[in-house]
């Protein structure tokens, strides 16, 4: 009986390392799904941002360009330029800070959390 009982916790001891193993695994390979689809669409919205940066900064010099063509000064054009941005800034801070903060934020546990 006394080897039967070593054999059977020997077996069992075996079988919990092997899950505890698996377990880990599934894990591991849980989190570097979500890292890779994180990853992806960070590497997505850097080149876009890129692009779209160098759109607005050639749209900005045109627009400035062309205000200054018609008030007369550079500094005219361009502060008018620099005033649209300075109004923008502020809107965008109080549109984040009343509408998108919590909804960045959930959307990220949501991706986090989601199976």
């Amino acid at each position: 009986m006394e080897p039967e009982k070593q054999g059977f916790f020997a077996e069992t001891k075996e079988l919990i390392e092997q899950y505890i193993n698996d377990h880990v695994l599934l894990v591991k390979l849980q989190a570097a799904e979500k890292i890779a689809k994180a990853s992806s669409v960070a590497y997505f919205a850097a080149g876009a941002a890129f692009i779209l940066f160098i759109i607005v900064m050639l749209a900005t010099f045109l627009l400035g360009l062309f205000l200054s063509n018609i008030m007369g000064s550079y500094y005219a054009g361009f502060g008018i330029v620099i005033g649209i941005y300075i109004l923008l800034l502020v809107a965008l801070v109080i549109i984040h800070k009343k509408f998108l903060k919590n909804r960045i934020a959930d959307s990220v546990i949501k991706s986090i959390f989601e199976k």
